[in-house]
């Protein structure tokens, strides 16, 4: 029954996208004819799907989807949560840096892409300023091809397949309601095309959410696992060799073809977090020694490790409150009875048992006024 109605749902929600698509190919067409500005809106609604094929779906897919199943399964939420952070951190850096490149250099791209163009300057300007708009498309749609790897790992499918729906209907919004209102409908579809991909990265976003896999940014570092990733990625979209690909990553291929034996550490890390909820005041080291009583045996630099993954950390005391401001000095006493000052004394008898008395003193004499036991 679960494969009936995952299908079903898969289904049903990419028909509706076909059907949304061709209402908007027909209303694509509609406004924009096959004029000058069709050509140059095609060419920059091209750019960032054919990337598309080689950071989002497909390659990234086969690459990404098993690692992270495998990492679900094998060690916990956390550690797959935390492999889809470090493979995120890395995939939008390397984005930001092509984007920022092919808006810089769009001119010259579309000379490669576009050679034709270069007969008509007015086209060839439109394809230009039309590709820079619709270029970080191709951000925000690698971005929900991550998020929609994982939550087909975790069993939940209409999010992603519901994501094309999106695109077609901003577009279709757009063509609808803006392009009557604009001299040039190419801008408005290239705007509705950027849009589109914030809609849809922000949809498979809240999806994630409510399905309590959220990501987190981290700092983008070139891990094992994030090597391990683009080297298949190279033999599967590029059809290198282990050897060629590992090479390429700066991997190992002993590391590349490591397959833990253990059940994961996800039972150590939910006692570590337990035991530091307990107990503010101790460091890895200190809980490290409770761990190992109840059976739990770590070294000091994974369970460093697990700590810091973990983010915990030992409880400060807080700092002492002081008054504000200056403070008056005090008066000295200049005759007896103006001020007495009480003490706590300690002391022990010769048997060993041990008393306590309350001491008041004149401040000015010095004399013990009373003396409480």
């Amino acid at each position: 029954m679960n494969l009936l109605r995952s299908a079903a749902t898969v289904g049903s929600t990419t028909l509706l996208s076909r059907i949304l698509g061709f209402v908007r190919d027909m209303m694509v067409a509609s406004a924009i004819g096959s004029g000058p500005i069709a050509d140059a809106f095609f060419v920059a609604f091209r750019f960032p799907n054919m990337f598309r094929s080689i950071f989002a779906e497909g390659a990234f897919n086969s690459a990404f989807v098993p690692l992270f199943a495998k990492r679900l399964e094998g060690e916990g939420e956390a550690s797959a949560r935390r492999f889809a952070e470090e493979a995120t951190s890395v995939l939008l850096f390397a984005l930001l840096v092509m984007t920022v490149l092919a808006m810089i250099f769009m001119p010259a791209l579309m000379h490669v892409f576009a050679p034709g163009f270069g007969d008509d300057p007015q086209k060839r300007l439109w394809a230009v300023q039309f590709s820079r708009i619709t270029f970080p498309y191709l951000l925000f749609i690698s971005l929900t091809a991550v998020q929609a790897g994982i939550l087909n790992s975790i069993g939940r499918f209409f999010p992603g397949a519901a994501a094309p729906v999106m695109l077609n209907v901003t577009m279709i919004v757009a063509l609808f309601f803006v392009v009557p209102l604009s001299a040039n409908p190419g801008f408005v579809l290239s705007w509705g095309v950027a849009i589109a991909g914030v809609v849809q990265f922000i949809w498979l976003a809240i999806s994630c959410q409510r399905a309590g896999m959220t990501l987190h940014l981290r700092r983008p570092r070139m891990t094992p696992d994030v090597k391990r990733r683009a080297a298949r990625h190279l033999m599967e979209a590029h059809g290198l060799s282990e050897r060629r690909a590992c090479r390429l990553a700066r991997l190992d291929r002993s590391t590349f073809q490591y397959r833990k034996r253990d059940a994961g550490d996800e039972r150590l890390r939910e006692r570590l977090r337990d035991l530091a909820g307990e107990r503010r005041r101790f460091g890895y080291r200190r809980l490290g020694i409770l761990l190992a009583r109840e059976g739990l045996n770590a070294n000091h630099k994974k369970l460093y490790r697990i700590y810091r993954e973990e983010g915990l950390a030992v409880r400060r005391r807080r700092g002492r409150k002081r008054a504000t401001g200056t403070r008056r000095p005090m008066v000295l006493p200049s005759g007896p009875n103006q001020r007495w000052s009480l003490d706590f004394v300690s002391d022990a008898l010769t048997d060993g048992r041990r008393f306590r008395t309350l001491c008041v003193v004149d401040d000015f004499t010095r004399e013990a006024l009373a003396i409480v036991v």
